[in-house]
């Protein structure tokens, strides 16, 4: 416990650098970064009639397992003899007759490390820029360039896609350059897992694959028959076969997924530099008036976003309670004149101290006293 908690300590002082050297497309275990960031990112350099059609779908063979100490104990500025003591910590395994078993660790981060991720992230970082290199430039005057080759590069932690205009241009010009990338840092390709794909192949894929087990399994029957047996129709030619009790069961398609557009986080948006301090203010509001239900959403508006115990942000970090001020038990009804949102911790001290906290007073304060 104590090993963790020092790393945890000197993972707080290495990641401000780590979010100041990092690739602005990438989103893994990063501060205020998502999935959802990294989604919005591959559908901006992909649905327009503009974009790449291509993509190289990369995976790095045993990422974590596999990155050379001696490039990570030269590249990676932090305390030497700590770095190397992590790295060199070596793991115990008990064997069928519970004797221990110790392993010493010659490559690689531990998975289970508190600060391994954001290690990982820095082996990676710079390799958004050699993929950029490998793009013709056209430009069009007063400074302004674009890439003619489509090459992008979306990045979570170890998992990554690049996108070009062909095949091509990702075979020849992209892959041999991430292949010298990687191999510099002790990494390789998955051979299995990277693979290079048209965008078009979604549900084309899918579909080909069931006409190609519709052949082999009735083979004397006609094209008509095997339409009207396992397509239906009515809602633009959709997979089906009955279940038990003889209903139609439709196969899922990707494209009828509704899809709720994400505001993407700007690419050199740093919540360690003071001042990007209110654009992520904004967007924690942004979270919280999304993910919050109506009458949530009225009180936390109400609030201003905070919390009348403390005075402080309630955030989708911090998360929140909902306290009645006449406690449900004596007759408190869930009507917005007697509901509060407050910290879970504030929560608690209210209730503990026997505090109460009256409905809000003016646009900047709720009135909180001892009972």
């Amino acid at each position: 416990m104590k090993d963790r908690a020092m790393q945890a300590l000197y993972l707080s002082a290495l990641s401000p650098l780590a979010e100041c050297r990092a690739d602005e497309n990438s989103y893994g275990f990063r501060p205020e970064r998502s999935c959802a960031d990294a989604m919005e990112q591959c559908y901006k350099v992909l649905s327009k009639k503009w974009s790449a059609r291509w993509v190289l779908d990369a995976d790095i063979k045993n990422c974590f397992d596999t990155i050379s100490h001696e490039w990570m104990l030269v590249n990676i500025p932090m305390e030497k003899r700590m770095l190397k003591k992590w790295l060199k910590a070596g793991f115990m395994e008990k064997n069928h007759r519970g004797a221990g078993h110790f392993y010493p660790t010659k490559q690689g981060t531990p998975q289970g490390g508190i600060a391994s991720p954001t290690l990982a992230n820095m082996v990676l970082d710079g390799l958004e820029q050699q993929v950029r290199n490998c793009s013709t430039l056209k430009d069009h005057g007063k400074g302004r360039k674009s890439t003619v080759d489509r090459i992008n590069l979306v990045r979570y932690c170890d998992d990554f896609i690049v996108t070009a205009k062909s095949r091509e241009i990702l075979e020849e010009k992209v892959k041999p350059v991430i292949e010298s990338f990687l191999k510099e840092r002790g990494l390789s390709f998955s051979e299995e897992k990277t693979r290079i794909l048209s965008i078009s192949d979604v549900d084309e894929f899918v579909y080909t694959k069931l006409v190609r087990w519709m052949n082999r399994k009735h083979p004397n029957k006609s094209w008509k028959w095997k339409i009207r047996k396992y397509f239906l129709t009515d809602d633009g030619w959709r997979f089906h076969d009955t279940d038990r009790e003889g209903k139609a069961v439709r196969l899922f398609r990707t494209q009828t997924v509704i899809i709720k557009r994400h505001v993407k986080v700007k690419g050199n948006a740093n919540p360690y530099d003071p001042a990007w301090e209110i654009y992520f203010e904004r967007r924690q509001e942004q979270k919280m008036q999304v993910r919050i239900k109506p009458k949530l959403r009225l009180l936390y508006r109400r609030q201003q976003g905070k919390c009348p115990v403390c005075q402080t942000k309630i955030t989708t970090d911090t998360g929140w309670h909902t306290h009645h001020i006449q406690e449900k038990h004596l007759g408190g009804k869930w009507t917005m004149n007697n509901l509060v949102l407050l910290h879970p911790n504030c929560h608690r001290q209210v209730h503990d101290q026997k505090r109460s906290v009256q409905p809000q007073q003016s646009p900047n304060q709720a009135a909180v006293s001892f009972a």
